[in-house]
């Protein structure tokens, strides 16, 4: 559609250009005949088609972002993305700000946020204060830390965390201050393989009951969360199986997401591409959940992960940033 948008104005210039050469300059002030107007289209049809295509161009963009605005959506909206390490990552949109599994950490192998970073979201200083919408996918100290979240939450009474009954119960037992930020907390646990939809602020959620993988974390409350903040859907699984049989029946395929961020052994294993290809379908993929690694096994992962997915980001640096731009057309 922009290509004929751009294509019809270039006849449309080139057309009045030569009607110009052909009429007669009037005086400066005075009005163009009506019968002078017609005949741009009675010597100019091309102008005439093209301008038929121009004016219809413009009201399919002005359908587009009347039905954008009718949704909540804005005219036009950038989405930044920052890596807070492991699974990991803010982003923001508008005035809509998003955390998930963002305060974690040190934990065993895996990649924390900067000692800076964590304090400034414990304190709730910029820009982790404000309106915010706070997501924790499971309990694994490398997704979560009772004391910072609880911090964080204390910090920023504009935050609300949706979370799982077992993040819950473990803020419950583990955050003195508990008391004071429970109005700040929606619990929702779907049943396994189910799902559950919620807004919180401008943001639409639908979360999902994944199975962690590994029999013996079959008990453990794994979520994941397809999030819709301006114009944008955005997946992210947590540690979920990456099986067919695992995310088949959600049929995300049909959620038409713009970014997913998944686990990084997705897209190094044959049925976990598969599941990403047949029942995930994402615009662009964010591989995340690397552990720290040499420089030549993360040159390693990442030329393997292009191998597949040659338009595929890796989050393997700390506060990372990746950003889109929302192209109506």
């Amino acid at each position: 559609m922009l290509k004929q948008l751009i294509a019809a104005l270039t006849v449309i210039r080139f057309s009045f250009s030569a009607y110009r050469l052909q009429t007669p300059k009037t005086e400066t002030g005075s009005l163009v005949s009506t019968q002078r107007r017609m005949s741009v289209k009675l010597k100019f049809p091309k102008c005439q088609q093209h301008l038929t295509i121009l004016f219809a161009v413009l009201a399919c963009s002005h359908l587009s972002f009347s039905q954008a605005e009718a949704n909540g959506m804005p005219r036009s909206s950038g989405l930044e993305i920052t890596y807070l390490g492991n699974e990991g990552v803010m982003f923001s949109t508008g005035k809509q700000r998003v955390l998930i599994d963002a305060l974690h950490g040190p934990y065993s192998e895996y990649v924390s946020p900067p000692a800076h970073e964590l304090q400034a979201m414990q304190e709730g200083g910029f820009p982790y204060n404000g309106p915010e919408l706070v997501l924790v996918t499971h309990t694994h100290g490398d997704h979560f830390n009772v004391r910072q979240l609880g911090l964080h939450l204390q910090h920023n009474r504009f935050a609300v965390l949706v979370s799982s009954q077992q993040v819950v119960d473990a803020i419950k037992r583990g955050f003195a201050g508990y008391d004071r930020i429970r109005s700040q907390i929606r619990e929702v646990t779907p049943g396994l393989k189910q799902r559950q939809s919620l807004r919180v602020g401008g943001a639409e959620i639908t979360v999902l009951r994944l199975w962690h993988g590994g029999e013996e974390f079959y008990a453990l409350e794994n979520l994941g969360y397809v999030i819709r903040v301006g114009s944008w859907t955005l997946l992210h699984v947590g540690d979920a199986d990456s099986t067919e049989e695992n995310l088949r029946n959600f049929h995300l395929e049909r959620e038409r997401i713009d970014i997913a961020f998944l686990p990084f052994w997705y897209l190094l294993t044959s049925e976990g591409r598969t599941v990403v290809r047949a029942h995930i379908r994402p615009k662009h993929i964010i591989a995340v959940h690397i552990p720290n690694a040499s420089v030549s096994e993360l040159q390693k992962v990442s030329r393997d992960i292009k191998a597949s997915f040659p338009n595929s980001t890796i989050f393997s640096a700390l506060m990372q940033k990746q950003q889109f731009v929302w192209h109506p057309f």
